[in-house]
């Protein structure tokens, strides 16, 4: 192996063998290689018999309750779409899983830590639209219909937020530091979305989330969106899929409808302004 790349890969010593920096990228290339084999033998033996390989998708909790049922109704008309596998989960890990194969195609929100990886060969990304933070509360909330609400206004406010480490809970204690405020210790936690948006509905206090999270809700009337200000960017909502597979007819067909899906909710968002 050493010799057909003409680069050390591993430290030898009494010690033991390490892997140097090149060995390394070497066994992350030579894992994503093995999973792209295995993803072609799959689909090989699956058109032997007649059954498609599924297409392996990542995505974050929110997005499968808000933006995925739109691309699953587009999808469902589409006869290059196929058998889809769907995995929730946080940005990190769906990352990792689409460095060693494990998935095809993920769509996250994706951190200044994470920027690396969009260097990464083996990939391809798509920046969709940058999200920010929505601060919501019920209609009857006493500052529901307020303008320039103030971060410090809301540091003993109720919080309903999600756990450490999400980018969410991040974002949030990052605000108001930045504001001068301790952050807010929230009066209930939770990992699941849904809970945060219907405490906050049921008047149990304020939630922040991803603003796409919360559309729905503000849209039916359940909850309003306070206008905190300045406004609270989140990190850019990105689209990335395996290079190799990039011309495959179910991913040409999934990644046609995630971009109508945006365009279409990026239009609804301009007509309401």
């Amino acid at each position: 192996m050493e010799s057909l790349f003409g680069t050390r890969l591993y430290d030898r010593s009494a010690h033991g063998v390490t892997p140097t920096a090149a060995g390394l990228v070497a066994a992350r290339c030579a894992n994503l290689l093995l999973a792209e084999l295995d993803c072609f033998a799959r689909e090989i033996r699956g058109a032997e018999i007649g059954e498609e390989e599924s297409l392996r998708i990542g995505i974050l909790s929110y997005l499968g309750a808000t933006f995925l049922p739109g691309v699953l109704t587009r999808l469902s008309g589409d006869r290059r779409a196929g058998r889809l596998q769907l995995e929730e989960d946080w940005s990190g890990p769906l990352l990792e899983k689409l460095a060693e194969g494990s998935l095809d195609m993920i769509l996250i929100l994706c951190t200044e830590e994470m920027a690396v990886a969009l260097e990464e060969p083996a990939f391809a990304a798509e920046r969709l639209f940058d999200e920010e933070l929505a601060v919501v509360a019920a209609p009857e909330h006493a500052l529901a219909g307020r303008e320039r609400i103030a971060l410090s206004e809301l540091a003993e406010e109720k919080w309903l937020l999600s756990y450490q480490p999400s980018l969410t809970r991040i974002t949030v204690d990052a605000a108001f530091l930045r504001a001068g405020c301790r952050p807010p210790r929230p009066f209930i936690e939770s990992t699941a979305l849904s809970n945060q948006l219907e405490g906050a509905a049921a008047g149990l206090g304020i939630a922040a989330t991803p603003s796409q999270g919360s559309e729905q809700m503000i849209r039916s009337g359940r909850l309003v969106r306070l206008d905190v200000h300045p406004r609270v960017p989140l990190s850019p909502l990105m689209l990335l899929y395996r290079r190799s597979i990039q011309e495959h007819p179910r991913l040409v067909a999934l990644r046609d409808a995630v971009r109508k899906e945006f365009e279409a909710k990026q239009r609804l968002c301009s007509e309401r302004l």
